[in-house]
């Protein structure tokens, strides 16, 4: 069982996304935790995620944003958040194992995304 009730705000986790829908991503990829910890440590169970392809996008921008991969944040192939793709899942059920946590500068950039792709 993995220790999901410690998962942290810029935390990299491999996540289960079977069963999904259509356009929904499926099977298993890495996601960034974008909820706050204050709701990270709650009882409600769930939390808010942005997930990453290694599919190559036809563009970057808010959409995609590429993070390379390093030890820190666990990631093995050069990556893209996908914020359009910001989801709230069941912790218990969906967060398989951590992988690490997204430099500072990485984090900001995906925050940004996010922001622009709400309209906040």
């Amino acid at each position: 069982m993995t220790d999901w009730q410690g998962c942290q705000r810029g935390e990299v986790w491999q996540v289960q996304f079977n069963p999904s829908l259509r356009s929904e991503g499926k099977d298993e990829h890495p996601a960034v935790i974008l909820s706050i910890d204050q709701l990270n440590r709650s009882r409600m169970p769930l939390t808010t995620i942005i997930p990453f392809t290694s599919a190559v996008p036809r563009y970057e921008g808010m959409l995609n944003v590429r993070v390379e991969p390093d030890a820190s944040n666990g990631l093995t192939k050069i990556s893209w958040a996908q914020p359009h793709m910001i989801r709230a899942v069941n912790r218990e059920l969906r967060l398989v194992r951590r992988r690490g946590a997204l430099a500072e500068a990485d984090f900001a950039r995906i925050q940004e995304a996010v922001r622009d792709v709400l309209g906040l």
